[in-house]
């Protein structure tokens, strides 16, 4: 669906009929709103809405970030993880931080108590995710030993830390198959598509979000 904050008025709109009790009467714990980032209307949301927040980080330093999501090189990891902080919740409301590892990239030991640490004051979950292969990137999906390896040194660090299995690899429908699949077969068409405001390489290849 691309970048949710990006459209943040029709998402309010959306948010307020999903919650309103003449509407489908939702509540709004029950709802997640995900985003690569984007700092000025993370905080928005969080005033006009009580929904919970799930943020993609994939990195914990910004050269590595800014590498995957070129996002962060407007609004940084700092400023990000004060927004979070900053974000208005309830008691015992958790931001998710979504974490996708690549192989050699942000995957080791280090990285993940790198992660820890960089998150030590944010109330928060992980949820940590293997990089789909596919569509032409040039990246590698780790094992998945390592996967648990990063999982146990985040939950030895007392975090709640799940491994989100990916579905629809099959079909190039997980996590940013479709549009890397699609964009591929433009390219040997020799079709470039005028329709999105967005380059390629203005897309988060993790998750297919489209950054400003």
């Amino acid at each position: 669906m691309g970048e949710p904050l990006a459209n943040l008025d029709n998402l309010l709109a959306a948010l307020s009929i999903l919650t309103e009790q003449r509407g489908l009467d939702f509540s709004a714990r029950r709802i997640t709103v995900s985003t690569c980032g984007l700092v000025p209307q993370m905080l928005e949301l969080g005033e006009k809405t009580k929904v919970n927040l799930a943020v993609s980080l994939h990195a914990a330093d910004n050269a590595t970030r800014s590498s995957l999501m070129p996002v962060n090189n407007r609004w940084p990891i700092e400023e990000l993880l004060t927004a979070c902080t900053n974000y208005s919740r309830k008691k015992r409301q958790r931001i998710m931080f979504e974490y996708t590892l690549f192989e050699g990239i942000n995957d080791s030991d280090a990285d993940a108590r790198k992660l820890a640490a960089l998150l030590r004051d944010v109330p928060c979950k992980i949820n940590l995710l293997a990089m789909n292969e596919g569509g032409g990137l040039p990246y590698s999906s780790p094992p998945f030993e390592r996967l648990l390896r990063f999982q146990q040194i985040l939950m030895a660090d007392n975090y709640t830390v799940f491994i989100r299995k990916s579905r629809g690899a099959d079909i190039s429908a997980a996590c940013g198959l479709l549009a890397s699949k699609a964009e591929a077969a433009q390219e040997q068409s020799g079709y470039v598509s005028t329709t999105s405001p967005y380059s390629r390489t203005e897309c988060d290849l993790v998750q297919g979000l489209c950054l400003p």
